[in-house]
């Protein structure tokens, strides 16, 4: 099993982009992340922060281990208001072949939704990329 736990963390890109895509659905999470996830060895975790239209405004980039990674979910806060984000999706992948997220991955992200709540920021979705398949916490029924 993979665990994500949460931590503070340096991102490895932390990049604003104008008018960027629109995140509309988990599919075009999918095609944008998956070419930078998929043939990794390690993990890493993807912050797409959107508009209110879900247009991409910025994204960051945090490196993790061959078998977990980290969820800094302060950091990600901090970026979400900082570019004036009205939600998020995550995406991180697992090396392992298994797109299913771990009970780790299902608690740290649980516990990121109850810390962006309060202020306005919604979690859209975040998934989980394999090298032959992806799920998605918003067609599970997670988030």
């Amino acid at each position: 099993m993979h665990a994500m736990r949460p931590a503070p963390d340096a991102a490895i890109v932390d990049m604003r982009v104008g008018g960027g895509p629109v995140i509309d659905r988990p599919g075009a999470a999918y095609r944008l992340l998956a070419p930078g996830l998929v043939w990794l060895r390690h993990e890493r975790l993807a912050v797409l922060h959107l508009t209110r239209d879900r247009r991409l405004i910025a994204q960051q980039l945090f490196e993790g281990r061959a078998a977990d990674i980290d969820l800094p979910a302060r950091t990600i806060l901090a970026r979400a208001l900082d570019v004036g984000a009205a939600g998020i999706v995550l995406a991180h992948n697992h090396p392992g072949g298994d797109p299913m997220p771990s009970p780790g991955d299902i608690a740290a992200t649980r516990r990121l939704v109850a810390l962006l709540g309060p202020v306005g920021v919604l979690m859209h979705d975040h998934l989980v990329i394999a090298r032959a398949d992806w799920t998605s916490f918003y067609l599970l029924g997670l988030l």
